[in-house]
């Protein structure tokens, strides 16, 4: 056996583990403290970058599923401006009905008459209800005429003699349920009130029309108008309800597909990030363990020096 003073081999050995065995306990108790497996890229540069792309995703998820929720509750205010609506045209048909009574005397029909001006009044205020500054209805005579364009007009407009009809919904609000306009969305309708109210206004006879100062023709006189055309209109309500119903639906379950995509992306990005406490401890108390061993062993491989100069002094 030999006994070096300037080098002492073992001594370092057992100080270099327990420099190792020192940094490592540093990384456990950081990883305990914050729970978190990944801090800076030294600790795992790939599983940071993975990390890093799902918590872009997270977000465009989050704001996608809140996106949903609004429109959600945009389909449901323009469901009750619906239902208020049904209750109007359900009171049209009501007065309409009373007003062939032949026992009703013509001062019973002048209210009657006066009653479905108020009614047009109130429909015409709810036409105009929004949601968050967005129109919960389409197709308001306020709107501005391109028929090249399709653009929203009064139901009852003209041009060039030709009669302008629409279709359920004239505009379309898209929703991106992955939060990428390239890959798909779900439209909820904004109904063409036009479309609901479907009267043939040219038809009508001018002396049953009454100029608001507005601008706004009200019928006023029941009579005006028939039966079948309460009927046709109460038919087509039925039916843009039915769409606001399916609409509802539709964007209810791809926000359930969202928030089910949100928690996938969570787990992945835990996995990757968080830190396994047990596993960490286990760590850690074998870390410790190694320490205070090369410590120990340090201290006797320093004690090789001063045996080797008990030698020097013995001879």
């Amino acid at each position: 056996m030999s006994f070096t003073i300037n080098t002492n081999v073992s001594a370092r050995i057992a100080g270099l583990y327990s420099g190792r065995a020192e940094s490592a306990i540093g990384k456990n108790i950081t990883r305990l403290s914050s729970g978190k497996k990944i801090l800076s890229p030294a600790d795992d540069a790939g599983g940071l970058a993975v990390a890093l792309k799902i918590d872009s995703q997270r977000a465009c998820l989050e704001a996608s599923s809140l996106n949903a929720q609004n429109a959600i509750s945009y389909l449901q205010v323009q469901d009750g401006a619906l239902q208020a609506i049904g209750s109007i045209i359900d009171r049209f048909s009501e007065l309409r009905t009373m007003a062939q009574d032949a026992t009703k005397n013509s001062s019973d029909i002048d209210n009657y008459n006066q009653e479905f001006m108020e009614l047009q009044l109130q429909y015409d205020s709810i036409s105009d209800e929004r949601f968050n500054g967005v129109s919960l209805f389409a197709g308001d005579p306020d709107s501005t005429v391109d028929v090249q364009q399709n653009a929203l007009v009064d139901s009852h407009a003209q041009y060039g003699g030709l009669e302008i009809t629409f279709d359920k919904f004239s505009r379309n609000l898209a929703l991106h349920p992955s939060g990428d306009p390239n890959a798909g969305s779900v439209s909820i309708g904004m109904v063409n009130l036009d479309y609901v109210m479907a009267i043939n206004w040219n038809a009508i006879d001018p002396k049953y029309l009454t100029l608001q100062p507005d601008g706004q023709e009200l019928i006023n006189n029941l009579l005006a108008i028939s039966i079948g055309q309460i009927t046709n209109v109460i038919e087509k309500l039925a039916s843009v309800r039915a769409e606001n119903g399916a609409e509802q639906n539709a964007v209810r379950n791809h926000n359930e597909l969202l928030r089910s995509n949100l928690v996938a992306l969570e787990n992945a990005h835990g996995r990757i990030m968080d830190a396994d406490i047990a596993v960490e401890s286990g760590q850690l108390a074998k870390r410790n363990v190694i320490r205070e061993s090369s410590v120990s062993m340090q201290v006797q491989a320093n004690r090789l020096t001063y045996l080797g100069l008990t030698l020097i002094g013995a001879g």
